[in-house]
């Protein structure tokens, strides 16, 4: 964890954007947990590619990445 000074943020149900926004917001030395029901990011336009074997699942899944921010997984709407 960086020092207290530093600015938390929380970015909740993580998307492209959110993936995009942890990134940028880690390397600008901000605190970034992201909370999401699942500890990976789906692509969900390629699962019809899935369903036909044009690719394999790992191909449109991949782990959220934990280097510009921690990960916790749990249902966010059970939160409040």
């Amino acid at each position: 964890m960086r020092d207290e000074a530093s600015h938390r943020v929380v970015i909740v149900v993580v998307g492209f954007g959110g993936l995009y926004a942890a990134r940028q917001l880690g390397r600008a030395g901000m605190d970034v947990t992201l909370i999401d029901g699942r500890n990976f990011h789906l692509f969900q336009s390629l699962l019809y590619q899935v369903a036909t074997r044009g690719l394999s699942p790992g191909d449109v899944s991949a782990p959220h990445p934990r280097r510009h921010a921690a990960l916790r997984v749990a249902d966010p709407f059970r939160l409040c």
